[in-house]
Order: C-alpha cells, then structure tokens, then sequence
C-alpha cells in the first residue's frame, strides 16, 4: 500500500499554511504535524480510495477517533499501521 518512509515524511513536511502561520510568529515546528487526520488526508498518504480507509476502520486495522460527528486519525496511528504493514 505505502512506503513508510514517504509517509513519515509527508506527515512532517511544510504545508503553505504552516509556513504562512510561522510568519505570524508560531514556534518553530509547531504546526508541522496536523494533530487529526481527516478520511481524505489518510487515504491521500496511503494512496487508496476513502472507501478503503472507512473499510480499515470498519475492520478495526485503521482505527480512527470520532471528533463531533468526524472521523479522524492521529499521525501516529497512521504511522504504526503503515508500520504493521512493513512487518507483515
């Protein structure tokens, strides 16, 4: 599915964003790691279908947390699938 190293990398690397909020004085790396993940940025960095990541979690392989009424994923949960996955 992933390379892990491509998706550590894409989980730390600079979005405009994050460069812009650095201008208005943020730490630096502060911003670098989003704190959730939605089901399109999880899918984007494993490169499937969001269908696939609902499918994941359905299963209990990707579990996710519900924020409000969202499903959402930390990075580090993320990683350590990816990570499962290596070591199979």
């Amino acid at each position: 599915m992933a390379d892990a190293a491509r998706i550590n990398s894409e989980l730390i690397s600079p979005k405009p964003a994050v460069l812009a909020a650095a201008e208005h004085g943020l730490p630096a790396g502060a911003a670098m790691v989003p704190l959730m993940l939605d089901k399109d940025d999880v899918a984007s960095l494993l490169r499937v279908g969001p269908a696939t990541i609902e499918n994941l979690h359905r299963t209990g392989q990707l579990r996710g947390r519900m924020v409000g009424r969202h499903l959402r994923w930390r990075p580090d949960d993320v990683r350590r699938f990816v990570e499962q996955l290596a070591e199979a």
